[in-house]
């Protein structure tokens, strides 16, 4: 039976070849497809491909039904989750805040309802976050993490959270922990304009947008990625001027990270050819050790490797003083 790793692989071999028959394939042969559909996110932009192909009706009707279910329970989340943000960008008219990753991918990139979401991911530098607490407050949202907490991941962190009617924004000031990189001053400098309905929304630069991807990935969830986040990549990787990109990496101290993401992607087939040119990663003895396949300490082994692949050293060990100051003195 094949690794997680090597199932994970032939999964999106699958999903991206020009027809959907290995799908279906894939989906008859796996003895956990559905398991590893979901947890992948998957489900119904497979089932979107599989009907649109005409396949779907020679799938086994118990797994029919469960993806039909998934699918129209993922859209009504889907279609709540649009309203709240439709509600949130009309009181939020003056500052524009940036939709990021599944807020953007999914109504740029994705047919409609294919591209299932947890939350809402939005951008406002911060000079401009009091700002939108403020007129989030007056619209209901509150912010989750309160007191000593919400100071600590102010300094060290690069969004906070906020809550209302069990939907969730995290806003971003940060491309990824403040004392990690270099900096950037706004996002929305080169930006675009999309609709939402009736409703106008604001979303940065496809490059930009692939950058905060690969950022997000490689510095924070390689440990516990979805096949999601690699199909985001694999569609914006054709779009988009990675000379470009990698030119915005290098100012802003991510090109290792952004390297180092690329290598790692590098494993999927139909991905690597979209990617620039290098090789696929090959990690010494202690990367190896890092990238276990174990499960335990995902979220300390993200916090390593990301500190590892600071631009300048330096500030990695800056950056890890400070942290600690900030938990052990308020």
């Amino acid at each position: 039976m094949a690794t997680p790793a090597g199932q994970k692989v032939t999964l999106f071999a699958a999903l991206v070849a020009p027809d959907s028959e290995g799908l279906l394939r894939w989906i008859k042969n796996e003895t956990d497809a559905m398991a590893l559909l979901e947890r992948e996110r998957l489900v119904p932009l497979v089932y979107w491909r599989l009907k649109k192909s005409k396949l779907a009706q020679f799938l086994p009707l118990k797994i029919r039904e469960s993806f039909a279910e998934q699918s129209r329970r993922l859209a009504r989340a889907e279609l709540l989750r649009e309203t709240a943000l439709k509600g949130l960008l009309s009181g939020m008219a003056e500052l524009r805040p940036l939709l990021l990753k599944g807020a953007d991918f999914s109504r740029r990139l994705y047919p409609p309802l294919t591209r299932p979401t947890s939350d809402i991911d939005l951008y406002l530098p911060r000079h401009r976050v009091v700002e939108f607490a403020r007129i989030a407050r007056e619209l209901g949202w509150y912010l989750t993490d309160r007191g000593r907490r919400a100071w600590r991941l102010w300094k060290t962190w690069n969004h906070l959270k906020w809550t209302k009617d069990y939907q969730v924004v995290e806003l971003h000031y940060e491309l990824v922990a403040p004392g990690r990189y270099v900096g950037i001053d706004d996002l929305a400098e080169e930006s675009e304009t999309i609709w939402l309905g009736d409703c106008s929304a604001t979303v940065p630069s496809k490059e930009n947008a692939l950058l905060f991807a690969l950022a997000h990935l490689g510095g924070k969830h390689l440990f516990e990625s979805h096949l999601l986040w690699a199909y985001d990549i694999y569609l914006l990787a054709n779009q988009v001027d990675w000379e470009r990109l990698l030119d915005k990496a290098r100012s802003v101290g991510l090109l290792r990270t952004v390297r180092f993401t690329l290598a790692w992607l590098r494993r999927y087939p139909g991905l690597r050819e979209r990617l620039p040119g290098g090789t696929a990663l090959k990690p010494g003895r202690l990367l190896r050790e890092l990238l276990g396949v174990t499960g335990r300490w995902n979220r300390l082994r993200a916090r390593l490797l990301a500190l590892y692949l600071v631009d300048q050293p330096a500030r990695a060990f800056v950056y890890l003083l400070e942290y600690l100051r900030t938990v052990l003195l308020r």
